[in-house]
């Protein structure tokens, strides 16, 4: 536990930072949309998929530092990431809310569920490099 700590301490703030900064463009252009009369669906699917690119440009140049790889296969396994933590999101948040009764604390367990298995997928899944990621030089 305490190497894992050690060797992923460094991107945690960054990574809570990159975040805070996805959940307010999301909710800023779902806001937008849906106060200039689009529908809360197409207002929310917007605003995600604006989190969706925001998150992996934010993640690849500064969260995890990556320079020299194929973005192509990163961002396709960003994408895999994002739809099963949205996956997670979905299924846990009604869980939550069953078992407490209680949509606020549902919902901040369910971004604590969504937030770990975001970073550990991205650390682990994503934003990782090998020979066969990365560009030759």
């Amino acid at each position: 536990m305490r190497i894992w700590l050690r060797n992923n301490a460094r991107y945690l703030p960054r990574f809570a930072f990159s975040g805070g900064l996805v959940v307010l463009l999301d909710f800023g252009i779902y806001s937008l949309l849906y106060l200039f009369g689009s529908s809360m669906a197409v207002a929310n699917i917007v605003g995600m998929l604006a989190g969706l690119l925001g998150g992996f440009f934010l993640h690849k140049n500064f969260t995890f530092s990556i320079k020299k790889t194929n973005s192509r296969i990163m961002f396709g396994r960003y994408s895999v990431a994002f739809l099963v933590n949205l996956g997670i999101a979905s299924y846990s948040l009604p869980f939550f809310h069953q078992l407490t009764h209680e949509a606020f604390f549902s919902k901040i367990a369910t971004m604590f569920i969504a937030f770990v298995s975001n970073f550990l997928a991205s650390r682990h899944f994503v934003f990782t490099t090998t020979k066969k990621d990365a560009y030759p030089e």
